[in-house]
């Protein structure tokens, strides 16, 4: 789980394989921005400043898989941060399943 404390250095270019070609989960909490950053070369957290990166979702769970050449991507929303705990529940058991 991958957290806005370190998204700037976690979009950094040298691990962008990392996410690509690791067949374990990815969570990206609380971004914005999605795994878009994290996933394309030549972006970083902060420079990937569009506005089409948005879709309202709090977090992702990004999953590659080359050997099948696909990528996938679930988004979690937070309407109420007082629903925390359920945001957490839905996040573990998606990444149970997976």
């Amino acid at each position: 789980m991958i957290t806005p404390l370190m998204f700037e250095e976690a979009s950094n270019d040298r691990f962008v394989e990392v996410y690509t070609s690791t067949k374990i989960p990815f969570i990206f909490f609380d971004s914005e921005k999605r795994n878009l950053p994290f996933t394309n070369g030549g972006l970083t957290y902060e420079s990937a400043r569009w506005e089409s990166l948005k879709n309202g979702s709090h977090t992702t769970i990004y999953l590659s898989d080359i050997n099948a050449n696909r990528e996938d991507a679930w988004y979690f929303y937070l309407n109420d941060k007082k629903e925390l705990d359920v945001l957490y529940k839905e996040i573990f058991e998606k990444v149970e399943m997976l």
